[in-house]
């Protein structure tokens, strides 16, 4: 079943997943978002078997959803193999990489941070002791 470059809109139909014994099923460069799921695929080693509009960058903000794509496009038309993998260029990887980062440097500065200042802390009582002394 190709229905790609038909300019459909909308969501992804649930019917969808009632579509058996498919063994191409094509939906990229339509203005489509929602979710592909549960539909039944022959001979899914096939590259061009189920490709949909699941790529980045998007015409949408929540483009299309397809864990079980073979095939994720873009809005600038390219396609690429998933692999059965997430798109490793999907915004929600990058936010997760940064998240991680992120989150690494502020530990890194916490630790320096308390380093610091535990050293200032010792030098004041230092002084305030030798101020005592005197």
């Amino acid at each position: 079943l190709r229905l790609s470059y038909n300019a459909f809109t909308g969501t992804v139909p649930d019917t969808f997943a009632n579509l058996t014994n498919l063994t191409v099923f094509q939906l990229n460069s339509n203005q489509i978002t929602g979710k592909i799921e549960n539909i039944t695929m022959k001979n899914t080693e096939k590259k061009y078997s189920l490709v949909a509009d699941c790529g980045y960058p998007s015409l949408f903000e929540d483009p299309v959803k397809c864990d079980e794509c073979k095939m994720c496009c873009n809005s600038n038309d390219e396609c690429s193999p998933t692999n059965g993998k997430y798109n490793l260029t999907s915004p929600n990887i990058i936010l997760i990489a940064f998240i991680i980062i992120s989150s690494a440097f502020c530990f890194l500065l916490a630790g320096i941070s308390k380093f610091c200042f535990s050293r200032k802390v010792e030098k004041v009582e230092k002084e305030l002791k030798d101020f005592l002394e005197k």
